[in-house]
């Protein structure tokens, strides 16, 4: 039988060792996550002081700055000139509160999908319909 001071320096010893990895950062190392309530998969990634204000569209080109978007303006003819692969924004009448978004497919002005968004938060609110107002 081993006194009681070997058997604390074993441990000693046995904790002074450690041994240390690091992570590839592939998906397997992620924790995972129980998602719970409402997607937030459907967010506006679109600064509000950027979004026009009601009765005004702009068409929006994602991946190009801010800066460089077209002006919000009238939205005579702006879903007809809308570029493949951007999306027409129009500021909702209803207190400045709502935008609609038509998503444009492949060919210019085509609308392929329509949602509407909280200017502030970027949330998805719902479906829209493809009536431009």
């Amino acid at each position: 039988m081993r006194s009681p001071i070997t058997a604390a320096a074993m441990l000693l010893s046995f904790a002074a060792c450690s041994v240390s990895y690091q992570s590839t950062g592939t998906a397997t190392d992620a924790p995972v996550e129980e998602v719970t309530g409402p997607s937030t998969a459907a967010t506006l990634d679109i600064p509000p002081g950027h979004l026009p204000d009601a009765g005004e569209c702009r068409s929006w080109i994602p991946g190009t700055p801010p800066g460089r978007q077209d002006r919000a303006r009238s939205c005579d003819g702006v879903l007809d000139h809308a570029p493949p692969g951007s999306m027409v924004l129009e500021g909702l009448p209803d207190g400045k509160q709502h935008v609609r978004v038509m998503y444009i497919g492949e060919r210019a002005g085509e609308v392929t999908r329509v949602l509407i968004f909280e200017k502030q938060t970027g949330k998805y609110v719902k479906e829209g319909n493809r009536d431009l107002r």
